[in-house]
């Protein structure tokens, strides 16, 4: 047996048969959600606090599943955040025409079958057994034995795009109209006439007042609290659920009396807390469940059972299979409360929950048809007499028809097996039931079904596209090369069936050569889920002794007779099928080879693709050019310089399959910045701040280019006051020419001096240049707060213009820019937000106004640049002129500029080209008059009279019908009519002062209403309320805006891997941190209008999208800004409402604050005033927030640890307890009280004071009792002469570690005239001593031999050891080199370390002491390790070896350890050891032989190796705290 055989079978070992793993499955997903519930103490249950389904789960079919499968799906729709619980198999989604999704994974249904013998041993089928005689029964051998089948939710399939219309009725299907009490709780009208007339099992008692809900075993019987005692909140939503909470109660107590000795004979004779009540009270709660959530509510696990919950969790980790012991429980107990429960549903007239929800689905979507037709004709008959005369429009079944292929062809990971169809007879004779056009199609001439879209169908044969096809083969060869299909195809190994497994079924079939049979079973057992790339192969038989038993075009069955017999199930793959996986996935870690060979042949296809056969070219900040390929011999990135012979590799980096190639190669150019070598000096620098004052123009440089005359910068600073720019040139030459003739003088004697101050000078400008962008900017983020405070939380966009664009050019605009675009329209009051620049208005005959102020855009633009003249740069379209051999000259070029926009209305436009201006505000101008949150209301019956009649001016003959919440009315005459013929009676209503005839019916019973009206002869308009008060025709409809949010966030869930739930719930869309999850409602508040509301959810679920960016697994935006944790959490905020905003305002829609961000206004006002860096910090963020999100629906992957790469260091100081005491000073301030902290250091007479939240550090911005002045003179009467003032939190709090307050005094007093009171002296002592840390007397970074860093550590009284660190901290540990806060940010270092390795000692490395394992020490001798003489630069070992004296040049690296290691003479014997004698074992041999390099040398080795370690030390979970 080989290797992989014996791998094989170990992992068929640990994973056990399909029914183990099945309900291994089972039990994993209820200690998740009873570890969940143990989090949130309970409250939130089964399904984490979402509703009931309204239903019992059920199959696509109607049949409905019971007892521990209703719990099984029940479950996993909460937990998938699916609508319904409506499942299918394989073959139904086949029936259906439908797909699973890419990714999703089956779940297990159960259902026990019988195996059955007669005396004879002859096997028999069930039925044949049940027509046997009792007698024959009895004789006969049955044994029972538990069946698993895989199925899926219609959400994991393509049932929603596919099968639309059908998906939304199941969906409608699922949706009842809460039904509530006179006070509001919770109503089931089935329970309470089941109590009412004491039809349970036992007697419940319900009317009397008790502590608890119990059942008494001995007496048999229920009690009860009453209903009003479940009332104890005060909201209406948690009043509602109140009542749920009665019911469920009931529901325990009514589970535990199945099990009465009379009936099911379940309950536990131990007493109280045994594990049989445990198992008693599992059994009760998911009864309770699975009834409470087919009837439309949840239940929480009880207070009382709480305690048992870690007993449950630990003996179904023990115990697996004791879920199957709970559910036959369940099935028994839920199946005979379903059956009382059903009687009382029938006799109040309501469907039973076993029939399902899903009976009349298909009749209900023909009666749509129908009447869909009805509306057509009706349409038709309205149309204008002179249209009866033109062409006949396409017919809506053809464009349903067109629409659906164009879907699915457009899709390129689309399944569709329409996609197969070969001809237009197989096209017919496929759609020939489709419920929309299949009677057009077989109706359809052959050119219309072509025009109609069968000819986009890939493998569609007409004689047009074989002419086509013929014509195209001769030119193949030289077209694109497309990756198709291998005839040969690989193969998946998905499942291993050992002697020790069931295969009694495959013995079976392989005895009697049933191969087709055989195939079949083997598909049962594929659960269809994603590839595994590890298990991927070219053959069927691999191992000796295999031997391939059957093999279709699907599947394939592998039988090996040398291990006891096994049978290996295979699917057969497609070359694709692997590319996509790549794709998706990335290469995994232990992919086969062949999948590997696949991923190098994409990375080197899509090269190819990009670069043409050309190597692009970057340059370095210091000037050099360096040049990439991937070699795809070591699956790498290549970098290095070009000669005549190709590339002379200086770097190479590991390829990641997980990204795109620009993605590689970012990651490439990001290592490559930070190497010492290719950094600029300093004259280089001072040089690059000299041109880009130059540079800083969108217009080409002029030829006057002296960079000390500067006449661009001048002139650009001139016309950014809006000078037209040739008289702002020829203002600017002047100026130069008067410069430079003073300076002419001076030149010789001073030229040192002059080139200095030129260098200051620009240095300064680009300063000045950047705060005065980074003030326009703070103002206006003023003023948008400004705004949301007077209008409601409304803060940009209120007037529904378009998005912001340029009207002459097209420029990319990041999310930041297009932020201040817009919030600068709506502060200047610009009528679109339409921008152009100075030139290009003027070029097209529209030039800005003098005196106009402009808004400053930063953009990056990409050049050519020549890779041998750094000087030599051209535009792309110059680029595209040049010849093939020309190109190869050029490389792309980024540069950064700076330029200025003005809105159009700041041009002569809206004077001058008034009929273009008009045009423009009509199409990119304000498309709402007024946007009010109070207009989310409900629908007035003076609005709605007034729809009636505006309509029935339009459609005299037709009733107006308007949903309004639950009902759908009309008023007037119509009202009367409609009474009529419905048995409605005759009402009215006021409005506006006079009563108006009305009426109504509830919209559930629309489908039998509306045929009795049309067979009455009354046609009919139904206006569902959306709009009929819309805000404007140019807003989209609220179903419009919703979809696109819905679609945003379950994209960046899905692309980012996280959950996504959609609950039918009336709540707030969240981001859940500790569940990874964004959870979004499907319902909307009942009334009002409809935009509104949806414009205001729209904002809510774009928050919570922004919010599930900036996890520690991606941006990882917190502990970044030098902010206390509850700062943090504000600025996180307003990222969130900024960047949503933005998202908003895309799509030409008002953009909103939350409640709490309403409340945060006055803190970011004060931040954004005080602090000067924060706007650059928001617009960092935001620009990665929004940015990531269009990658994420786009479904391109995100490098995210490149945008961390990029970001400040997080501040590992903040979080450490040795913070703990600013934390907890920042709290104590109080503006009611007018207290301020106070801490004093005597010694040094120096003092610091902590102002309230609020309370600004500017000197005139005084709060009353708080003068920043006279708390200096009461703090000098104490002896301080000097004095800084904090605030309590934000970016200006006082961040101090805890050792800063040794010796110092601090005190929360009160300012009364000149004098300070103090009311509370803080013991800050204890703090500043309660722990003595473990002194570090070396910690340092060092490379291992493969030149990867890790941290040296060496305690004090302890051995000293290494580890590898987060490559964020190694980054902490390099920024603070040279810098003030170096000691504490290493020490903190330190010490992360130090109690990480403590407590996981297999994290520490010895990195030190060369690995002397097998050989004979005995044999060194007189070593000592030394600088040659000769050369003072190279470190040499000298040693005896067996009496002979030997002498070798030893590396960099261990000469610095000799000063490292805890006992010199023993390393130095070691490094004598390794590098003299042979017997070395080979890996340390390889490790440690190097040879001697010069410097230049050693300096290129030591930066390939930092980068590679930047490349290498990469840690997929920042929770770990070491590489290894």
């Amino acid at each position: 047996m080989d290797n992989k055989e014996i791998n094989k079978q170990e992992e068929a070992e640990e994973k056990g048969s399909r029914i183990d793993r099945a309900i291994q499955k089972f039990a994993d997903l209820m200690i998740q959600r009873l570890e969940n519930s143990k989090k949130k103490d309970w409250k939130q249950g089964w399904t984490e606090g979402s509703h009931g389904f309204g239903g019992l789960p059920q199959n696509i079919t109607g049949r409905t599943y019971v007892g521990g499968n209703a719990f099984l799906l029940q479950v996993h729709t909460s937990m998938r955040g699916f609508h319904v619980p409506v499942y299918m198999t394989k073959t139904q989604m086949k029936e259906n025409g439908v797909h699973i999704k890419k990714g999703e994974r089956s779940v297990p249904v159960f259902k026990w079958g019988l195996s059955i013998k007669d005396e004879n041993g002859k096997r028999l089928s069930d039925e044949t057994y049940h027509n046997l005689s009792k007698e024959e029964q009895d004789k006969c051998q049955v044994r029972p034995y538990l069946k698993v089948f895989n199925e899926w939710n219609i959400d994991q399939t393509t049932f929603e795009e596919d099968k639309n219309e059908k998906y939304q009725a199941i969906l409608s299907r699922f949706t009842f109209p809460p039904i509530k009490d006179e006070k509001g709780m919770y109503k089931n009208e089935a329970l309470d006439r089941m109590f009412e007339k004491q039809e349970w099992l036992c007697p419940i008692q319900v009317d009397q007042e008790a502590k608890g809900a119990v059942y008494n075993t001995k007496k048999d019987c229920i009690v009860v609290p009453m209903k009003s005692q479940f009332n104890i909140h005060d909201e209406p939503e948690e009043i509602f659920m109140d009542g749920q909470e009665y019911y469920s109660s009931a529901m325990h107590e009514m589970a535990h009396s199945t099990g009465h000795s009379s009936r099911l004979d379940r309950l536990p004779k131990a007493a109280f807390g045994s594990d049989d009540y445990a198992k008693e009270e599992l059994v009760a709660e998911t009864t309770a469940f699975v009834m409470g959530n087919a009837m439309g509510f949840s239940n929480r696990i009880s207070d009382n059972n709480a305690a048992y919950v870690d007993w449950w969790i630990q003996k179904l980790r023990e115990e697996p299979k004791f879920i199957i012991s709970i559910m036959s429980d369940v099935n028994k107990a839920s199946r005979m409360i379903l059956e009382e429960i059903d009687k009382q549903k029938i006799l109040l007239g309501e469907k039973p929950l076993m029939e399902g929800n899903l009976d009349g689905i298909e009749e209900q979507l023909k009666n749509k048809e129908q009447f869909e037709q009805v509306k057509l004709d009706l349409a038709t008959l309205e149309k204008e007499p002179h249209q009866e005369d033109e062409k006949p429009s396409v017919s809506p079944q053809e464009k349903h028809f067109t629409a659906l292929i164009q879907n699915i062809v457009s899709d390129k990971d689309s399944e569709h097996t329409v996609l197969e169809v070969k001809n237009l007879s197989e096209l017919r004779e496929y759609y020939k039931e489709h419920e929309v056009f299949g009677s057009w199609i077989q109706n359809a001439t052959d050119d219309q079904l072509l025009i109609a879209g069968a000819s986009l169908l890939p493998n569609m044969v007409t004689e047009q596209n074989i002419n086509k096809e013929k014509d195209m083969t001769d030119s193949k060869n030289n077209s694109q090369k497309e990756v198709k299909d291998n005839k040969k195809p690989y193969y998946f190994s998905y499942q291993y069936l050992q002697s020790t497994d069931d295969t009694q079924e495959f013995d079976d079939l392989s005895n009697k050569e049933k191969w087709e049979q055989m195939l079949t079973l083997a598909k049962e057992y594929d659960p269809g889920d994603a590839l595994t790339q590890s298990q991927i192969s070219k053959s069927a038989t691999n191992n000796p002794g295999d031997s391939l038993l059957a093999e279709n075009e699907h599947y394939a069955v592998v039988y090996n007779y040398s291990v006891g017999g096994t049978y290996e199930l295979l699917r057969r793959v497609s070359e694709n099928d692997l590319r996509m996986s790549i794709d998706s996935y990335g290469l995994e870690p232990d992919a086969s080879k062949e999948v590997v060979e696949i991923a190098k042949n994409m990375a080197e296809e899509e090269m190819n693709l990009k670069l043409r056969d050309k190597m692009p070219a970057f340059t370095m900040p210091n000037g050099d050019i360096l040049h990439f390929e991937y070699n795809k011999e070591k699956d790498s990135i290549d970098v290095g310089t070009v000669s005549n012979i190709g590339l002379m590799v200086k770097h190479s980096y590991p390829y990641d399959h997980g990204a795109t190639w620009d993605r590689n190669l970012d990651a490439a150019l990001e290592n490559l910045t930070e190497t010492p070598e290719y950094q600029a000096t300093q004259e280089e620098i001072e040089d690059e701040d000299k041109d880009q004052v130059k540079q800083q123009s969108e217009t080409p440089a002029h030829e006057d280019s002296n960079i000390q005359t500067n006449v661009i910068g001048k002139a650009e600073q001139i016309a950014a006051t809006g000078v037209p720019m040739h008289e702002a040139e020829k203002e600017a030459k002047a100026i130069a020419d008067e410069e430079l003739h003073e300076a002419f003088h001076q030149e010789e004697k001073e030229e040192q001096q002059d080139v200095s101050a030129q260098a200051n000078e620009s240095e300064v400008k680009e300063q000045q240049a950047s705060t005065a962008k980074a003030a326009t900017h703070a103002s206006i983020l003023l003023g948008a707060l400004e705004m949301a405070k007077s209008h409601q939380g409304v803060w940009m966009n209120a007037k529904g213009k378009s998005n912001a664009e340029f009207l002459h050019f097209k420029k990319p605009i990041t999310p930041f820019n297009n932020l201040m675009m817009n919030l600068n329209s709506d502060l200047q009051g610009y009528k679109t937000n339409v921008y152009t620049s100075f030139n290009p208005a003027k070029d097209n005959g529209m030039p800005v106004m003098r005196g106009q102020t402009s808004l400053p855009f930063n953009w990056t633009k990409w050049e050519y640049q020549n890779v041998t003249n750094a000087d030599d740069t051209i535009s792309r379209d110059q680029y595209k002129e040049l010849s093939e051999a020309e190109k190869s000259n050029y490389a792309i070029h980024a540069t950064r500029q700076r330029f200025h926009i003005y809105n159009v209305d700041q041009t002569v436009m809206p004077a001058n080209e008034v009929k273009d201006y008009g045009a423009l505000i009509r199409e990119k101008g304000e498309h709402i008059k007024s946007f009010n949150k109070d207009r989310a209301k409900e629908l007035t019956a003076d609005t709605a009279l007034a729809y009636v009649k505006e309509q029935e001016n339009k459609h005299p003959d037709a009733i107006i019908l308007i949903r309004n919440k639950d009902f759908y009315e009309t008023y007037g005459e119509k009202a009367e009519a409609m009474g009529k013929v419905l048995g409605l009676p005759a009402q009215t209503k006021d409005v506006g002062g006079k009563e108006v005839s009305y009426a109504a019916f509830p919209y559930h019973a629309l489908d039998n209403c509306l045929p009795k009206l049309i067979r009455a002869g009354h046609r009919i308009a139904i206006n569902d309320g959306q709009d009929v008060a819309k805000l404007s025709k140019g807003v989209p409809s609220a179903q419009t805006i919703l979809a696109s949010a819905y679609h945003t966030a379950s994209q960046v869930a899905k692309s980012s891997g996280i959950g996504y739930e959609r609950v039918m719930v009336l709540q707030d869309a969240q981001y859940d941190k500790a569940q990874d999850k964004i959870i979004v409602s499907g319902m909307s508040p009942k009334g009002g209008n409809e935009e509104v509301k949806a414009i205001l959810k729209a904002n809510d679920i774009y928050r919570a999208v922004v919010g599930s960016t900036g996890h520690e697994l991606r941006l990882d935006r917190t502990g970044r800004n030098n902010l206390l944790p509850a700062d943090d959490a504000k600025h996180e905020l307003l990222v969130r409402e900024l960047t949503a905003g933005v998202m908003m305002a895309r799509q030409g829609l008002p953009a909103t604050f939350s409640e709490e961000g309403q409340k945060q206004i006055p803190y970011w006002e004060r931040e954004i005033k005080e602090n000067g860096k924060l706007v650059g910090i928001i617009e960092r963020d935001v620009n990665n927030a929004l940015e990531t999100i269009d990658n994420l629906v786009a479904g391109r992957k995100v490098n995210y640890e490149a945008i961390r790469g990029e970001l400040p260091n997080k501040d590992l100081l903040s979080s450490s307890k040795e913070y703990s005491i600013s934390r907890e000073l920042n709290k104590l301030p109080s503006m009611d009280t007018k207290e301020l902290v106070v801490v004093m250091d005597r010694k040094n007479q120096v003092a610091d004071v902590i102002l309230p939240a609020g309370a600004s550090l500017l000197v005139n911005n005084e709060v009353p009792g708080m003068n920043k002045r006279r708390v200096g003179i009461a703090l000098g009467k104490e002896g301080i002469k000097e004095v800084s003032f904090y605030n309590a939190g934000g970016s200006l709090a006082l961040k101090q570690p805890n050792s800063y307050y040794k010796d110092k005094e601090v005190t929360v007093s009160k300012l009364k005239q000149f004098t300070l009171l103090t009311n509370q002296t803080i013991d800050v002592a204890s703090k500043v001593n309660a722990k003595q840390e473990t002194k570090i007397l070396k910690f340092q970074a060092i490379q291992d031999s493969l030149g990867k860093y890790a941290f040296f550590i060496k305690p004090e009284n302890e051995p000293s050891f290494a580890v590898y660190p987060m490559k964020e901290h190694l980054n902490s540990y390099f920024s603070v080199m040279g810098k003030e806060n170096k000691p504490q940010m290493h020490n903190a270092l330190a010490q992360k370390y130090y109690e990480m390795a403590s407590t996981y000692p297999d994290s520490k490395q010895e990195l030190i002491m060369p690995d002397t394992k097998g050989i004979d020490m005995s044999r060194v001798n007189k070593v000592r390790i030394t600088s040659d003489k000769e050369d003072p630069k190279v470190k040499v070992v000298i040693a005896t070896i067996d009496g002979e004296q030997k002498r070798q040049p030893i590396s960099k690296q261990q000469w610095y350890n000799l000063w490292l290691a805890d006992d010199m003479a023993a390393y130095k014997k070691a490094v004598a050891a390794v590098t003299f004698i042979p017997a070395v074992k080979k890996e340390v041999q390889m490790g440690q032989r190097q040879e001697i390099k010069t410097e230049d040398n050693v300096k290129q080795e030591q930066t390939r190796a930092v980068k590679e370690e930047k490349e290498e030390v990469k840690e997929s979970k920042p929770s770990r705290g070491f590489h290894r």
